[in-house]
């Protein structure tokens, strides 16, 4: 009993001194997010053609397309510089120093693509992942689909599982259909803390580097939508268990999210097209939601990204549908 007791000292002291790591590994410029683009850096917007953009901690906006793999970083200068080809993930995320983090193998495994030239990393994952974003210089988040919790730490140094985050009910698959977890994610380096949203029922939590849950709020979904998906999945589950066939479908109500300064989170909520019109659901510090009805008739889209004062709307520019990008102001 008291080798036991060790043991479960020592892992204590592995994690405490593992996230006193995580606190000091990344530095930021100071109002990097904040201050925001340069004119010339917003009209070299238009020369990308992302299926997803992002921006990360030095306030570098980034950009993958799925189906060719291009990946490029654009300062808030308006410099524009190509990072690794990356084809086949499933999830992406980038970092101007730190490289390319990517999903693949439908969620199975984490490739790193660093950007110094230095040979790829991979690590296989026990539990298959959704999402995937940096929060250190060797750590990263995954949400995985079906375990029971919200979130992994990993630590690519070592290749293995730090720690996890949030409680969940399992998902177990049996014969036809249930719904996987769909959690992305995003890290707030300036505040040092990870804000997860589920795709399908809006359930917003924001949680600390110890692993702690510091608020929670939730993105409402219209009471149509949930109608629809529900008549969905009883179609597909029925035809599942008379096939014998065992799914678990992934559905994304919400297609991503975006922090602003503030570490405020912007989502993209109902959008009528033939209005131009986009519902932002936005999410507080301490988890009060407010709606913002805005004018996008140049891009009503359901991608989303937030650089310093600009709020901007993008389509995946891999999907047959025509591509638009729109820029606007926060308001």
């Amino acid at each position: 009993m008291r080798g036991g007791v060790n043991i479960i000292v020592s892992m204590i002291q592995r994690f405490l001194l593992f996230v006193a790591t995580l606190a000091c590994a990344s530095p930021i410029a100071a109002g990097a997010t904040a201050s925001g683009p340069s004119q010339s850096a917003l009209q070299r917007l238009d020369d990308l053609r992302p299926s997803r953009l992002g921006i990360d901690r030095r306030g570098y906006l980034w950009s993958w397309n799925q189906s060719t793999g291009a990946t490029a970083f654009l300062s808030p200068e308006g410099d524009l510089r190509p990072g690794p080809t990356v084809k086949d993930a499933s999830s992406v995320d980038l970092d101007s120093e730190w490289g390319v983090v990517e999903l693949r193998g439908a969620g199975a495994r984490l490739v790193i693509h660093p950007v110094d030239g230095r040979a790829q990393r991979v690590v296989t994952l026990p539990n298959r992942a959704v999402e995937v974003c940096w929060v250190g210089a060797d750590t990263v988040a995954v949400s995985p689909a079906l375990s029971g919790h919200r979130v992994e730490i990993w630590d690519l140094a070592k290749g293995l599982l730090a720690f996890a985050i949030g409680d969940e009910a399992p998902i177990v698959p049996r014969v036809g259909a249930v719904m996987e977890r769909t959690v992305l994610l995003h890290f707030d380096h300036p505040r040092q803390r990870l804000a997860t949203l589920d795709a399908l029922s809006g359930d917003y939590q924001v949680f600390d580097l110890a692993g702690h849950l510091l608020f929670r709020s939730k993105a409402p979904v219209p009471e149509r939508e949930v109608a629809s998906l529900k008549s969905w999945l009883e179609a597909v589950d029925a035809a599942a268990r008379a096939a014998g066939d065992s799914q678990t479908p992934g559905v994304f109500y919400f297609n991503d999210f975006a922090l602003d300064s503030k570490g405020q989170a912007w989502v993209v909520g109902e959008r009528d097209r033939s209005e131009g019109r986009t519902t932002f659901l936005v999410i507080r510090d301490g988890g009060k939601v407010d709606r913002h009805v805005l004018e996008t008739s140049d891009c009503s889209a359901p991608g989303v990204t937030v650089w310093g004062p600009w709020l901007i709307q993008y389509t995946d520019a891999a999907a047959p549908s025509g591509f638009c990008i729109g820029k606007r102001r926060l308001p």
